[in-house]
């Protein structure tokens, strides 16, 4: 056994102290302050991101009848274990979000992973992709304003990086 004198064990003592400290201020450091999950985009207090269009993760319609100018579309879509919703910003935390703005017959919708901020950029075939106009630009997944119209399209949206545009005309249903 080595004996270890006053001055080592004095050592030995600041050196786990610093240790300690240092575990400290790294968890505190982890634990404060709301981060976007999404990289380049500020979070509001409430976690909302809202990311330029140009970023990937946008679905465009278009063809879509002019008596909808004017009003929002909010986008959901699964398939291929991915969960997408669509708006023009995005609260994960609180499932909700503003929806897109139709204008001239098009709309085009930045693309998030359903439980996160973080935008779409995947490549993807078919699944279902559901798009709902609404009169109000507010949406609330747990208190959904009532939908103007359903447009569904079964299995024929193609995405690549993230992108995909489709025409009204080609849609499976309304409801």
């Amino acid at each position: 056994m080595v004996k270890i004198g006053k001055r080592g064990k004095e050592a030995v003592n600041k050196t786990l102290i610093v240790l300690v400290m240092l575990v400290v201020s790294i968890l505190i450091l982890a634990c404060t302050g709301k981060k976007s999950d999404t990289p380049n985009a500020p979070a509001s207090a409430t976690g909302e991101a809202s990311l330029p269009s140009d970023s990937g993760g946008t679905l465009t319609i278009t063809d879509i009848p002019s008596r909808f100018n004017g009003m929002y579309a909010v986008f959901e879509g699964e398939g291929r274990n991915t969960d997408l919703f669509g708006a023009q910003t995005y609260d994960a935390e609180e499932f909700s979000g503003t929806g897109a703005l139709i204008s001239n017959g098009s709309v085009s919708i930045p693309l998030y992973y359903m439980d996160t901020t973080t935008k779409y950029s995947g490549n993807k075939n078919g699944g279902f992709v559901e798009l709902g106009i609404f009169e109000n630009s507010k949406y609330d997944f747990n208190n959904e304003p009532e939908r103007l119209l359903r447009v569904c399209f079964y299995n024929s949206v193609t995405f690549t990086n993230g992108n995909a545009t489709k025409s009204y005309n080609d849609k499976d249903s309304l409801e």
